[in-house]
């Protein structure tokens, strides 16, 4: 009778870990203690972290929520961290190179992991990946917020003009969509430059995954932007505004700003 005694001991050490854990995340940067019940995101390719390390006030001086950065590295996450030092932020890097794909965020999140894909020499200082976040909220603790920051890879195979290597990489962010039921923000440089990226790869994620994708009001003036190379796609989300910065010369993507309604949750 020990032996089975003690594994009952373990399982209820076990599930009282995670109860702490998931306790832990509501509360007290869950959103909903804010005086607006919005998530404010700042999605920005910096360019190997250039557009951080110029110090641009936009950048400095913003409340978002949630930071989804691309070729990003350490020293930036660390820098932006240090400008708003009132704030707390968590941090997560998938960068097993020099630049990679990053996330800071006020809100602790519940879970957090990175997911790698394929990455193409012509392109070795800079890792392509995922980078995921949970969260959940007071008012409805069993709806779960999952957050995806993305950069899909660029040049791959010219035999197959990149796509192998591409659909393997969107399979992956499939993955992570349909092990998922609740709401859903996928964001990052998806990299869609070539004709069938564009045509068919994207939206044929978008629609077998149900997402909604965000059209930005400003698309032009750079290459990133006139490609479409930045996107943002939704499920089970209001997005109350988007806002594109045009005036930061530091990164050849511009700098973007999305709310999200935080009682859109509640209404699933």
């Amino acid at each position: 009778m020990k032996f089975p005694l003690a594994l009952f001991f373990i399982s209820l050490l076990s599930t009282m870990t995670m109860a702490i854990a998931h306790a832990d995340c509501l509360a007290p940067s869950s959103p909903v203690n804010k005086d607006l019940p919005n998530i404010e995101l700042t999605l920005w390719n910096v360019k190997q972290a250039e557009g951080i390390l110029a110090r641009p006030p936009e950048l400095l001086n913003s409340q978002s929520d949630l930071y989804f950065f691309q070729e990003v590295n350490q020293v930036g996450l660390d820098l932006l961290q240090t400008e708003q030092g009132q704030r707390s932020f968590v941090q997560t890097l998938h960068n097993h190179k020099k630049y990679g794909v990053g996330i800071l965020s006020t809100l602790k999140p519940c879970d957090q992991y990175t997911i790698e894909v394929a990455d193409e020499p012509i392109m070795s200082k800079i890792d392509k990946g995922l980078v995921v976040h949970f969260y959940k909220f007071k008012q409805k603790s069993e709806l779960i917020l999952k957050v995806i920051n993305v950069h899909l890879p660029l040049f791959m195979n010219p035999t197959t003009f990149g796509n192998g290597a591409y659909k393997r990489a969107l399979n992956k962010l499939s993955h992570e969509v349909l092990s998922h039921r609740g709401p859903l923000l996928i964001a990052g440089d998806f990299n869609g430059w070539t004709p069938s990226r564009v045509r068919t790869l994207l939206p044929q994620f978008a629609k077998s995954n149900h997402l909604d994708e965000l059209t930005f009001s400003t698309n032009s003036g750079n290459r990133a932007a006139m490609m479409y190379l930045d996107r943002v796609f939704t499920r089970g989300l209001k997005i109350t505004s988007e806002e594109t910065v045009t005036d930061i010369k530091d990164s050849d993507h511009f700098m973007r700003r999305i709310e999200i309604s935080v009682e859109s949750f509640f209404e699933q």
